[in-house]
């Protein structure tokens, strides 16, 4: 990690770090799955859909299916603090 400011062009003084600003988002929607195993209270957890269905084949079912949709940060900018 370059500790250069990318406006300024300068580095920090010692001990000083550079913050990063976000600059842009994409719009992500993420899957959360609870699978639970017959007779026992053993849970797993899943984040796509696929390894669900990996995890179902080996004996688990699926408890609670839960779609959420959120940013993800695509780019960041360095700004020194001066």
């Amino acid at each position: 990690m370059s500790y250069i400011c990318d406006k300024c062009g300068k580095a920090p003084k010692n001990g000083v770090g550079v913050e990063l600003v976000p600059i842009s988002y994409r719009d992500k929607e993420y899957v959360n799955i609870v699978l639970k195993k017959a007779n026992t209270k053993k849970k797993r957890f899943a984040y796509s859909l696929e390894k669900a269905e990996e995890m179902v084949a080996d004996g688990w079912e699926i408890a609670k299916k839960t779609f959420t949709k959120g940013k993800e940060i695509v780019n960041e900018l360095k700004v020194c603090p001066e």
